[in-house]
């Protein structure tokens, strides 16, 4: 029973995800015209 945290910011896109047994079970995302992955992936992961 794994929990694994996911975190995409290869595009414009910035998610950060929690999986258990390879289904998301928590999911925060945004997709905005600029990349400001620095400003909100600490503040993603606190929420997740």
């Amino acid at each position: 029973m794994a929990f694994i945290l996911n975190i995409e910011t290869a595009t414009k896109n910035c998610s950060v995800s929690i999986s258990k047994n390879g289904e998301t079970i928590v999911l925060k995302e945004l997709n905005s015209g600029e990349y400001s992955h620095a400003e909100k992936l600490h503040e993603f992961i606190k929420q997740v």
